[in-house]
């Protein structure tokens, strides 16, 4: 899974990393670098396998062994059999509601994310969480050169990408691999096919909400974590 990590640094410098614990027995700590000067406001992205068990991951900022700041993030459990749909568009609501995807074998209807093109991984193992991704209106060019290879490893997976029409024209889809990344709805909305799974779901029944959407967690005390 991708975790957007927001920190603001009202005090000296900092030069640390970001943690947080989870893997399948829990014992696994992922990080990334955190270079805060004073004053700075910053956004970090740390991917990380979610833990087997619990409803929350906590997030800690610690400068060689010091611990400045930490703060937990709420971990959305599901049935890992669940159908997810991220939709990028210039109006997402429109395409949420007209969507008609049945529920899966144990009766647990799919999930829509509306999602920015910033919301999508950089790493083809966070893209994990989504089984198909729905594309309206919305310029390619604003993805990476990451998310994009990271995009065309989820594909090579078995991750749908769904092209709708709309009035952009088809400039707006230059930049996605492939001759023709489209996916055409085959109407079998209850059949997940041979989709990627990544460490964003490993079978345990975890699930966090995509880097961007989830604004919920903030610090309080020294330099601040959280949306």
């Amino acid at each position: 899974m991708a975790i957007d990590i927001h920190i603001v640094n009202a005090g000296p410098a900092i030069q640390g990393e970001v943690r947080l614990g989870g893997g399948v027995q829990g014992r696994t700590r992922f990080s990334v670098p955190a270079d805060l000067p004073t004053t700075s406001d910053k956004t970090l992205r740390l991917y990380a396998q979610p833990p087997a068990f619990g409803k929350d991951v906590t997030v800690t900022l610690v400068e060689g062994e010091t611990v400045i700041a930490t703060t937990k993030a709420a971990l959305v459990i599901h049935d890992p059999t669940q159908l997810v749909v991220g939709i990028v568009a210039e109006r997402p609501g429109d395409i949420i509601g007209s969507l008609n995807l049945l529920p899966n074998q144990n009766n647990v209807a799919p999930l829509t994310l509306p999602l920015d093109p910033e919301d999508l991984p950089e790493r083809v193992q966070a893209w994990g969480t989504l089984d198909r991704l729905v594309w309206q209106d919305t310029d390619s060019s604003r993805l990476s050169t990451n998310q994009l290879e990271a995009m065309r490893g989820w594909i090579a997976g078995g991750g749908r990408l769904v092209i709708v029409g709309g009035t952009a024209g088809p400039s707006s889809l230059s930049a996605f691999p492939g001759p023709d990344p489209a996916v055409p709805p085959d109407g079998d909305h209850g059949h997940r096919g041979q989709h990627a799974r990544g460490p964003g779901r490993d079978g345990t029944g975890g699930h966090a909400r995509p880097a961007g959407t989830d604004r919920d967690s903030r610090g309080r005390a020294g330099p601040r974590i959280g949306g």
